[in-house]
């Protein structure tokens, strides 16, 4: 049987093919995931650990403030064995009163210098600072430009002096990194640091490491820089590890989906030799030798692909972790390579083992016969539909269950989402065939050739189905990822118009800088703008602090005001809420305002609207406090299209022009989660790229096996006046319409179980308002995508079945 096994896949590589596509793409992802994670970790690993990669010994205090090292310092340095020590301050903050920052000091030691400079120099003084490559861009700046440093102590300008390069890697870019003199953070009341020592060459660090913990005593930790470097990699791994049981899990889905094709495929192995099977049964072949046959054929067939799909997967994650920058640091092909081909070979052989069992269920007389369609595929049984229906109402019952459960509502969501997939993809054979002849309605104007194809799909509704559903578990996937992704992108918006009502705010403490407001109104997106007049007024209440605040108002702020968030009243001004709260104010209570003599009783209503303006008043009540209050901001609204990450870098462009601006309103904060959900969903929409071929291979092998068990059929249509070219647009009506069929179910589950996660999300994240939305052009793509590919998978087998002269195929026993 092994020879026989050998023989059948040495003398027809042909029919494995698919079989090696499938485990070879599976494999190739799973290793190539393994690998580029392992490959990023380290690059990351390496960064992170760089600023005190070059130390012995590392000394940190409990509370991780510097301030607690300052006074070891001196008794560390008078230890036997110390060359040099010094503290490393760290701090994080604002940058341009926007956006996180972490700030750290320059070591005076040469050898703890980690950092390199792109260009530029190191800052010298407490008024200069060096930024990395991320923030540099972020922010629209470059050496000898001014920014502003907020690190609690109030904004600090800081001319750039340089800029430092930042190591590449799928991690990397998301923090702003910024290098100062150590003056700079030494003064602050609250910073972070490590003691950064190094050792005589007659010392280990292990020995140092052992003396200064008994001489420095508690509230102190000391380890080697080596130790000290595995704990921060541990705690990396953490936010590593689950990045990788994500793609870890897309892996998975193909390798599902890969398991039907084999199924279909070694299903197809049995058609084309049902005879040979016969003949070896007739000649004293027993049953158990032909099922070990088929195995052992499956399991070799396992391991030629799983060992393309590791050499796949180590060229894979090389381009990736070059693209990505990590590759500099070398390239990591992990231990779990091996396990990720064992995983290939044994989906291989669990695959074969129902085609196995059905080729030994064939009696001898049967096998000989020509090829038939079995009565059975055809029945579709009570027993089919009855756990089909239990499985998708417990998971309907989840879903509902967790949609009133607040507390866990995303996870019993996505659980009972997962549970009601498995009972629609149970039951596929029952609707599935009904699904084709509704679209084959579409290719009755064809005539015979469209209705022959309809009727030819659905001639054995067990393989249509499988073929189904796989094409419906790979692009329901994807439509689930593109709908939730919009639909949260659409419901956060609404959130944070409701929270930040005005999109873009820029203000400045004195005039607007004449052509500001019309840079702005110019910038693509920016649907409205309302330029705003302010003038500094006395608040007087009960309280006995008194405030001085900004008091704005503007002709045309109704304008640029985002729905949901109130309107401009006329009889009352607007405070902002955390003011209002911290004098003890309600809507309704009454305050007095006061600019130079001017005074005036006015009614109070706290506001989001006055979160940068402090107070908005009718534009009457300014113009009677201060008739000559100048232009010193600009409010704008920008088009619900827009793409906000262009419309934030040119306002950062705007700010960068003039520093005496400040930038705020909710476009600074959609620009960066908008950029995170994209990536994310491109990242995600690629790696189910992986099953969807899979799944197209197995619509080119369900053809295949047709076109095999209906050789005479197409024999006898050819000897009937059917042209060749008729017999291959009947297979690619049959290939479109079975990838249709499975993009149709695939984008309504999609949509539907999309839905269901973005109520989930909304609700246990309280969001005031969840907003279902869907993105037309690509569901429309993945349709088109569908089309495409099945008219290319139909291809193949349309030339076959072509090339097959009717009388050699009418004349087959």
């Amino acid at each position: 049987m092994i020879r026989l096994a050998g023989s059948q896949v040495r003398r027809h590589p042909g029919r494995i093919v698919a079989v090696l596509l499938a485990v070879m793409i599976s494999v190739g992802y799973l290793t190539g995931t393994l690998g580029f994670m392992a490959t990023e970790t380290h690059a990351v690993a390496a960064a992170v650990t760089a600023r005190t990669a070059d130390a012995d010994v590392v000394v940190t205090a409990e509370d991780g403030t510097a301030s607690a090292l300052r006074k070891p310092l001196a008794a560390v340095r008078r230890t036997p064995g110390v060359r040099t020590a010094e503290i490393s301050y760290r701090s994080h903050g604002l940058i341009n009163q926007a956006s996180p920052i972490a700030v750290q000091s320059l070591p005076h030691a040469s050898r703890l210098a980690w950092a390199t400079l792109d260009s530029g120099r190191w800052p010298t003084d407490d008024h200069q600072i060096a930024l990395g490559q991320t923030a540099a861009r972020q922010q629209n700046v470059g050496i000898g430009d001014t920014v502003k440093i907020d690190l609690g102590d109030g904004p600090r300008k800081m001319v750039v002096t340089g800029i430092t390069d930042e190591s590449r890697s799928l991690f990397s870019g998301q923090v702003q990194n910024g290098f100062v003199v150590p003056g700079f953070l030494t003064d602050l009341k609250e910073v972070g640091g490590d003691l950064l020592i190094i050792g005589n060459r007659d010392t280990t660090p292990d020995r140092l490491a052992g003396d200064l913990s008994q001489r420095l005593g508690r509230g102190l930790t000391v380890t080697t820089s080596e130790a000290y470097g595995q704990e921060q990699v541990r705690d990396l791994a953490q936010g590593a590890d689950v990045f990788r049981n994500l793609l870890l899990i897309f892996g998975a889905i193909a390798l599902l989906v890969g398991a039907i094709l084999i199924v279909n495929t070694f299903l197809i192995l049995l058609a084309q030799r049902r005879r040979q099977v016969g003949l070896l049964r007739a000649v004293g072949a027993t049953g158990g030798q032909v099922r070990r046959s088929m195995l052992l054929e499956a399991v070799i067939t396992g391991v030629i692909g799983s060992a393309l799909g590791v050499m796949l997967g180590v060229g894979v994650t090389a381009v990736a972790s070059a693209i990505s920058g990590s590759l500099a640091a070398g390239l990591i092909i992990p231990t779990t390579v091996a396990p990720a081909a064992l995983v290939g070979v044994l989906v291989t052989a669990l695959a074969a083992l129902g085609p196995a069992a059905r080729a030994i269920r064939v009696s001898p007389l049967d096998a000989l016969r020509p090829v038939a369609d079995a009565a059975t595929d055809r029945r579709i049984s009570v027993l089919t539909a009855i756990p089909s229906l239990l499985v998708a109402a417990a998971g309907a019952a989840l879903i509902g269950y967790g949609l009133h459960n607040p507390s866990n509502a995303l996870l019993l969501c996505v659980a009972g989402s997962a549970v009601l997939a498995v009972g629609i993809l149970i039951g596929v054979k029952l609707y599935f065939p009904a699904l084709l002849r509704l679209l084959g309605q579409v290719t009755r104007p064809l005539g015979p050739v469209g209705r022959l194809a309809t009727s030819n799909t659905v001639r054995n509704p067990g393989r249509a189905a499988a073929t189904g559903a796989a094409l419906m578990l790979a692009t329901g996937l994807i439509v689930t990822l593109q709908v939730g992704a919009a639909s949260v992108k659409q419901s956060t918006n609404l959130m944070l118009d409701q929270h930040y009502p005005v999109d873009v705010t820029l203000t400045s403490d004195t005039a607007l800088p004449s052509g500001v407001a019309g840079r702005v109104a110019d910038i693509p997106g920016i649907a409205a703008t309302a330029p705003v007049r302010s003038a500094t007024v006395s608040v007087i209440t009960t309280h006995p602090e008194k405030y001085r605040l900004r008091m704005t108002a503007g002709d045309t702020i109704s304008s640029v005001i985002n729905p949901g968030a109130g309107s401009l009243p006329t009889d009352r001004v607007l405070m902002d809420a955390f003011i209002a709260g911290n004098l003890g104010l309600h809507p309704g209570d009454t305050i007095t305002l006061r600019h130079g003599s001017w005074t005036r009783k006015v009614t109070v209503q706290p506001s989001r609207i006055a979160a940068d303006g402090a107070l908005v008043v009718p534009p009457a009540l300014l113009a009677a406090a201060a008739p000559r209050a100048p232009i010193t901001g600009v409010w704008a609204k920008a088009d619900p299209s827009a793409n906000v990450v262009a419309i934030n870098s040119a306002l950062t462009k705007i700010t960068k022009d003039h520093p005496q601006l400040a930038l705020s309103g909710s476009l600074t904060n959609k620009a960066s989660y908008v950029q995170l959900l994209d990536t994310l969903l491109t990242v995600a929409t690629v790696l189910l790229g992986v099953a969807v071929l899979i799944a197209l291979i197995g619509v080119g092998n369900t053809l295949g096996l047709s076109v095999i068990e209906r050789s005479r059929e197409s024999a006898l249509l050819r000897a009937l006046g059917l042209q060749r070219g008729q017999l291959r647009l009947m297979l690619g009506i049959e290939a479109v319409l079975l990838a249709v069929a499975g993009a149709v179910v695939g984008v309504a589950a999609g949509g539907f179980f999309g839905w269901i996660g973005t109520a989930a999300i909304g609700r246990e994240l309280q969001y005031p308002t969840v907003v279902f939305a869907m993105s037309v052009p690509q569901t429309v793509l993945v349709g088109a995508v569908a089309i495409v590919a099945g008219v290319l998978a139909s291809i193949l087998p349309g030339r076959r079945a072509a090339r097959s002269a009717p009388i050699e195929a009418l004349a087959e026993a």
